[in-house]
């Protein structure tokens, strides 16, 4: 397959338009809860209904990508986040507002296992650095989210505008992308290139191949680290350092501020360190700084650890991604998907689970434990890198 710019930043403009959707329901929920009349309580579902609405087309959408092909599921994966857009617009009772949220959350799902798919297969080269450049967009988008969905309420008067915006995005980017995926396919159709290779590995073979399993728990603790600390962050900012509410808020934008800059560090310097060592590198990085930090005298001190956790974190995901499809091209939408639906589940466990021990032992102990997951997580990395090792040494 060629390698048209066009397609790369179509997909790159998709993957910013679900940096911007990660930011909608902290911005509407207040709104829209007393608009519907959802308790601050059944809140929470909305959150927990889209974490498992992306488990689900994460999932599925990753066999779909290696049986109907990537262009297929994207173009699923935004009729179904515009489907799930529109609930939440438009919704006029909660269960509809609910509902949206799954189904948002699925569209999700499969647009994140699409999209890294695709870039893998247009960058074999460079997949490390191109999956970072892409992880990249969007932070982009979880930075601007806010800006420009706050700026529609203002200026619309209405949260239900929010959800509006969102969907022009998907709709601008997935024109872009449907447009030039068109003339690729053409190239490829010119230049005598066949459909895509058959599976040849399931996923009972996959779950045998010790590679595969000690990649998986590092998405699993990734997710579940990073959206634990921005939930928790600005109560342990108050409750431990007394912060102001602004000072306390600015810790999470710092943390998604240092992983958005890292991954296009990443980007530029991960065929210079290879994969096993810039894994390492994240989660020995992001262990000692998460430490430091939550240690710490003064919340100074804690906003440049979280600035340090950032980038360290930033290479974990995309550095993943491009291992597993690198080991098994052939199967990049299943391996994928699998990688993703697990992610997403530390989603569901660690903040949960933070809050519970928070309940019983304070901020600093429920944070903690993420601590100790990071540092699980070192020796996962470690084993890894020493088995990528010993496989490039044999094939060499």
């Amino acid at each position: 397959m060629k390698r048209p710019f066009g397609l790369t930043a179509a997909i790159f403009g998709l993957f910013t338009a679900l940096g911007v959707s990660s930011t909608l329901f902290g911005l509407i929920i207040s709104e829209a809860t007393t608009a519907l009349g959802i308790s601050l309580v059944a809140a929470g579902l909305v959150t927990t209904l889209f974490a498992v609405g992306r488990i689900v087309g994460s999932f599925v959408g990753g066999p779909l990508t290696d049986r109907a092909g990537g262009a297929w599921v994207t173009a699923a994966g935004t009729a179904t986040m515009l489907l799930g857009l529109a609930g939440l617009g438009a919704a006029p009772w909660a269960s509809v507002f609910f509902l949206g949220s799954f189904v948002m959350g699925a569209g999700f799902g499969a647009l994140d296992v699409s999209l890294n798919t695709d870039i893998s297969a247009l960058h074999p080269q460079r997949r490390g650095s191109m999956l970072s450049l892409l992880h990249g967009f969007y932070g982009v988008g979880s930075f601007v989210g806010p800006l420009l969905i706050g700026l529609v309420i203002a200026w619309t008067g209405s949260w239900r505008a929010a959800p509006g915006l969102v969907a022009l995005l998907f709709v601008g980017a997935g024109l872009w992308y449907r447009a030039f995926t068109d003339r690729a396919e053409r190239a490829g159709s010119a230049a005598g290139e066949g459909k895509p290779a058959p599976l040849r590995v399931g996923l009972l073979t996959l779950l045998q191949q010790p590679a595969f399993l000690l990649i998986v728990p590092v998405g699993f603790i990734y997710q579940g680290v990073s959206w634990s600390l921005s939930l928790w962050l600005p109560t342990f900012m108050a409750q431990v350092h007394g912060a102001a509410p602004l000072q306390a808020a600015s810790a999470v934008s710092i943390l998604w501020g240092g992983l958005t800059v890292g991954r296009f560090v990443n980007s530029a310097v991960i065929r210079v360190l290879g994969d096993g060592n810039a894994l390492l590198l994240g989660a020995g990085g992001s262990f000692f700084a998460l430490t430091l930090g939550l240690v710490a005298p003064r919340p100074s001190l804690l906003l440049v650890a979280l600035f340090v956790t950032g980038l360290a974190l930033s290479t974990l995901i995309p550095t993943s991604i491009s291992v597993l499809t690198r080991l098994w091209p052939e199967t990049a939408g299943t391996v994928s998907g699998v990688f993703m639906t697990i992610s997403a589940a530390g989603v569901l466990f660690f903040p949960w689970f933070q809050g519970v021990l928070a309940e019983l032992w304070g901020m600093r102990a429920g944070l903690g434990t993420g601590i100790l997951a990071l540092l699980l997580l070192v020796v996962i990395v470690a084993a890894l890198r020493r088995l990528l090792r010993t496989e490039a040494r044999a094939v060499a």
